[in-house]
């Protein structure tokens, strides 16, 4: 019976963690039910446009305000599309953002690269990952 009940614990464990069932998506990027709760049809209209490389969009999905530990799944987002973009085209529009604003996609990038899951970005510091963010969002 421990058995039994232990193999069903495993089973919903993996179906939570694996499974994104009440993920929506945007061009292939997933956005988390917990993000999902805390936008509107703006930011996945954003992100698409982002992922067609209008400047604007990036700028304004980048510096789109999350809270909470939905700011992880964003972050999740903003790499994922620096990831499908490349990382020339999402710094590009960065030069007039504040100290502030700067800060706060800094924040989100991090994040998303703690909650990711990619392996590849394990052990790695952020300007390791993504070079251009030195210059492009310096921060004194």
């Amino acid at each position: 019976m421990q058995k039994c009940n232990f193999i069903i614990m495993i089973i919903i464990i993996c179906t939570f963690t694996i499974g994104c069932n009440n993920c929506d998506q945007v061009q292939g990027i997933k956005i988390s039910e917990l993000l999902n709760r805390q936008i509107d049809d703006s930011y996945r209209e954003l992100l698409d446009n982002a992922v067609k490389l209008d400047k604007e969009a990036i700028v304004k999905i980048s510096t789109y305000k999350i809270s909470d530990a939905a700011g992880y799944d964003h972050g999740y987002v903003l790499v994922r599309l620096i990831e499908k973009i490349g990382e020339e085209e999402y710094f590009k529009g960065f030069e007039n953002l504040s100290l502030k604003e700067k800060k706060s996609v800094l924040s989100y990038l991090k994040a998303g690269l703690e909650n990711g899951g990619n392996k590849i970005y394990q052990y790695k510091k952020i300007d390791e990952i993504f070079p251009i963010l030195s210059s492009s969002l310096a921060i004194p």
